[in-house]
């Protein structure tokens, strides 16, 4: 009978179950199944069907709990006493609990239709508390399996959300989610999940945060060496000779590394992150080695410091005559540098780049001379490339200059300097001496400088050392000489030029080439009648290489003479000849007088030729009245040849007689005439003539 009864049960759920979807009796309730901890679960259903008898079921997950029908409900015993079923069948659950959660069931039916069912999930809610976040293990390195973070503080149903420096976790094969989100698995932990984690914890009622930072330690990194200069705009390749030189370290580490520095072959450096180099040297070149080190390593860095020294000035060229003057050495240096110069010679053909030093030898000479080579020098930065060049010549347009100067103690020095176009050069020194020629050597009062190219006579003496000279001059491409005549002290081409207002006179002079002088005075007589007039008084001592002066002070109207003495030393040379000067109104006119006698001259000259003329018209019309011989005849004057004689009778036809005086003929110069016994006329005169007992003297008489 009992079996029978609970088929019959099972049979009509069954049915109650399968008709129930499509009977008309429906449940109306609010979906909302969330609640508190320690409040009340309520369920409230509706149907509006009116019903015959109805029932209402609750159950939980497929398990009854309460029945409710004809006003009246009955409870299970685990609910006794929490749960009531209201009017209709709504549940009433006291004092909730996190067991209480489940799916929920109601199930309403009547004899006369299909029954209706409802489901509710219900969740229960404890209020989120204080949440914290640990870490396992506490310290994590780079290279551990795994790190863990644990979040903790809620129950029950619960959101879990987790970030990392307040933004969602990165996509990040690594992360991991266990235990309900609530722990935060990184597979191979490393640095770039450093970060401050959170765990977000909520539910409709409450929320809780917790955070916690990971820091994974790790040892250095390889590290990073850095040079820095105050004055070199690439340290990194290299610094200058007293510079100042800063080297960093830098290696990534946690916790932080510490640095220490070590060069081989030099003493301990101190222990810091930076290294120091004030005023630097070529020493200091060379690698540095920088050592990084915390508690989980360390790792070590090099970096080559090159010190450079620039090259200073320029390359220096040379050639000489080798071999007997067979061949030539050419040479090229440049001051020391680091690293190196690189030199080479461009233009002969045995010349290879060699470093700091360079020589080449040649005995090809031909076309040489006068050929510019040119030695290269190349330094590692090409702005420091620098060149010289060198001329090798043979000897020509050769000559020689005197320079003479006296020394404190009176002695004459006399200095012969070789001029001309030579290099390289041998040199040779001789004095000619009666046709033959002495060579002259480094010794006594003789001194030659080291090229020699310059001869110095020590204590000069006129009596010993004047003469020639000779200068010999060879190399592989050539020979000449020049011979020098030394003669005493003397001036040339003197000169005095007085100004215009008389008050001064322009002195100027040279020196003959050869004359050895270290001094010229100046000297002056003064005018008549000055005081000792005719005394020379210096009035400047000059050197030789002063070649003018000007004598001021001097009165308008006076004349003076100057004359100049050279000396060599002590020694005096002939004096030069005098110039004299003298007042303006002897010796100089001014530019109007000068054209009053321009003017003059010509208005003179023209006076003098029409007197001229007018004196050939005259004599013309005179010898024009003497033609008539008749004439001549009856006035008893006759034409004759003028003889000459000291003492004449004057019967002589050739002279002729006034007043007792004999004149000779020719003496006049409209003609000579000889006049006869008797009267005659003469510019209106009356002559006569009668004969002198005696010799009568001769005169001559020039008609003006």
């Amino acid at each position: 009978m009992g079996r029978h009864l609970t088929l019959t049960w099972v049979i009509l759920l069954l049915l109650l179950e399968w008709g129930g979807e499509g009977a008309a009796l429906e449940i109306t309730a609010n979906d909302a199944a969330n609640f508190l901890v320690g409040k009340d679960i309520i369920l409230n259903i509706f149907y509006t069907s009116t019903l015959q008898s109805p029932t209402v079921t609750w159950t939980k997950n497929t398990v009854r709990v309460a029945t409710w029908g004809n006003s009246n409900y009955t409870v299970s015993p685990a609910y006794r006493g929490r749960l009531k079923l209201f009017d209709q069948g709504s549940l009433n659950i006291t004092n909730a609990s996190p067991t209480d959660a489940g799916a929920y069931t109601v199930t309403v039916g009547s004899l006369d239709e299909k029954d209706a069912t409802k489901s509710f999930q219900v969740k229960i809610y404890e209020p989120v508390g204080s949440v914290s976040v640990t870490s396992s293990p506490g310290t994590v390195t780079e290279g551990s399996p795994e790190v863990k973070l644990i979040c903790a503080g809620a129950n029950g149903e619960q959101t879990v959300r987790w970030e990392k420096d307040g933004a969602a976790l990165p996509s990040d094969s690594a992360y991991s989610l266990l235990e309900g989100n609530l722990t935060l698995q990184i597979i191979h932990p490393n640095r770039s999940h450093n970060g401050n984690y959170s765990c977000n914890i909520s539910n409709p009622f409450s929320s809780g945060q917790g955070s916690v930072p990971l820091r994974v330690y790790y040892g250095p990194e390889s590290p990073s060496l850095t040079i820095k200069s105050n004055s070199d705009l690439n340290p990194m390749e290299y610094v200058l000779v007293g510079s100042n030189v800063t080297l960093q370290c830098s290696a990534a580490a946690d916790p932080p590394a510490l640095y220490s520095w070590v060069v081989p072959g030099q003493p301990t450096l101190p222990q810091a992150q930076n290294l120091s180099l004030p005023r630097i040297q070529r020493t200091q070149n060379g690698d540095y080695l920088c050592i990084a080190r915390n508690s989980y390593g360390s790792i070590k860095s090099s970096t080559l410091l090159t010190v450079y020294q620039f090259p200073i000035g320029d390359p220096s060229c040379s050639v000489a005559s080798i071999g007997n003057d067979t061949a030539l050495q050419f040479g090229c240096s440049w001051s020391d540098s680091y690293p190196e110069v690189s030199l080479v010679f461009v233009g002969l053909p045995d010349s290879s780049p060699t470093a700091s030093r360079l020589s080449v030898n040649t005995t090809k000479l031909t076309g040489l001379s006068g050929q510019t080579v040119t030695c290269v020098g190349a330094y590692r930065v090409p702005a420091q490339n620098k060149n010289c060049t060198i001329i090798p010549e043979a000897p020509v347009n050769l000559a020689l200059e005197l320079k003479a100067s006296q020394r404190a103690s009176g002695e004459t020095i006399v200095a012969l300097n070789s001029k001309g176009r030579f290099n390289p050069v041998s040199v040779q020194w001789q004095r000619l001496d009666n046709a033959s020629s002495t060579p002259l050597s480094a010794a006594g009062r003789y001194n030659i400088n080291p090229n020699g190219t310059q001869l110095t006579i020590s204590n000069f003496s006129l009596q010993q050392d004047l003469g020639s000279y000779i200068f010999i001059c060879h190399n592989a491409l050539g020979s000449k000489n020049y011979t020098f005549n030394l003669t005493g002290p003397s001036t040339s081409s003197f000169n005095v030029v007085r100004s215009t207002d008389g008050q001064s006179a322009d002195l100027s002079w040279t020196v003959p080439e050869g004359s050895v002088v270290t001094e010229v005075l100046v000297q002056m007589q003064g005018t008549p009648s000055a005081r000792a007039a005719e005394t020379w008084v210096t009035v400047a001592n000059l050197t030789s290489d002063q070649f003018s002066f000007t004598k001021g002070n001097l009165q308008p109207n006076g004349s003076y003479s100057f004359r100049l003495l050279a000396k060599a030393g002590d020694q005096l040379g002939d004096p030069s000849p005098t110039k004299s000067i003298f007042p303006p109104s002897t010796w100089s006119l001014s530019p109007g007088a000068i054209a009053g006698i321009v003017i003059g001259s010509i208005l003179g000259a023209l006076l003098l030729i029409a007197l001229l003329v007018l004196l050939v018209f005259c004599l013309r019309k005179k010898r024009k009245k003497e033609k008539d011989p008749a004439e001549l005849h009856n006035n008893g004057v006759v034409r004759n040849r003028a003889v000459s004689g000291a003492t004449l009778s004057p019967d002589d036809p050739a002279y002729f007689t006034i007043n007792n005086i004999m004149y000779r003929n020719s003496s006049i110069s409209m003609g000579s005439d000889i006049m006869t016994t008797g009267k005659s006329s003469l510019n209106g005169q009356s002559l006569s003539y009668n004969p002198p007992s005696s010799p009568t003297k001769l005169k001559h008489a020039t008609q003006v």
